[in-house]
């Protein structure tokens, strides 16, 4: 029964690309594992439906594409084969050391670009909100399907929540520059850095962003530049 299913799966992922030869499918303990050249895909036993697992190999492959494009060769942090795990239950997704953790797959709920670009992009070097900013943003902007990290445009929905009080700058204590956000809960501490990541790349260019991205600048808003921007975005938004 075991091969007739990998049998059916290798069929439908011949249907749909035709370099199947590049993809094998195989079963370790509770797994079952589909692997590319790009990806090595874990699937929890029973999770998804043979169909559901083609089609999230397919999203999954045009993915990486589509962030690789956007990135460009220079940008791209890690060569390596992306890992990816699938399974039940409800936590956080993650994304770190070249293996994605994905929650909500077959509620198609899954923020597989936002994971995909801390892998392929690397940590950056200016702290946690560039790096999470610039995932919440390719996640919105890259994934086309109803379900996006917010659903909603940015810089609107960051409007709506700094009318409501939710704004909070805390731009590093003593050396820990590292220690910036903008939000009083988790989810607005997103919200405002993929907005203002957003502002930046729009207004200031992406070669800009990709300097402030992959070199250190962790008192970035506590120089006179960052300070600028930080008061531009936030006359942007409040518009």
């Amino acid at each position: 029964m075991k091969k007739l299913s990998f049998v059916i799966i290798g069929l439908l992922l011949l249907l749909t690309f035709k370099n199947f030869s590049s993809y094998s499918v195989d079963t370790k303990g509770r797994n079952t594992i589909i692997e590319g050249n790009n990806v090595k895909i874990f699937i929890e036993k029973n999770y998804l439906t043979k169909m559901e697992m083609v089609s999230f190999v397919i999203k999954i492959e045009r993915g990486i594409n589509r962030v690789k494009k956007y990135l460009e060769e220079e940008n791209i942090k890690s060569k390596k084969k992306v890992q990816i795990h699938l399974k039940a239950g409800d936590f956080i997704s993650s994304g770190h050391g070249g293996v994605i953790t994905l929650a909500y797959v077959k509620e198609k709920k899954d923020l597989y670009i936002h994971e995909l670009v801390h892998i392929l992009a690397g940590p950056g070097k200016s702290g946690w909100w560039i790096r999470e900013g610039f995932a919440v943003y390719l996640n919105d902007t890259l994934d086309h399907e109803p379900f996006s990290s917010f659903g909603e445009d940015l810089h609107e929905l960051s409007k709506f929540h700094m009318e409501n009080g939710e704004y909070e700058e805390i731009l590093g204590i003593g050396r820990r520059y590292d220690y910036v956000h903008f939000g009083k809960t988790r989810k607005t501490d997103y919200l405002f850095s993929g907005s203002l990541v957003k502002f930046i790349i729009e207004n200031y260019g992406k070669e800009y962003f990709f300097k402030l991205y992959n070199e250190e600048h962790l008192d970035f808003f506590l120089r006179r530049e960052g300070k600028e921007i930080l008061e531009e975005w936030k006359n942007e938004i409040r518009k």
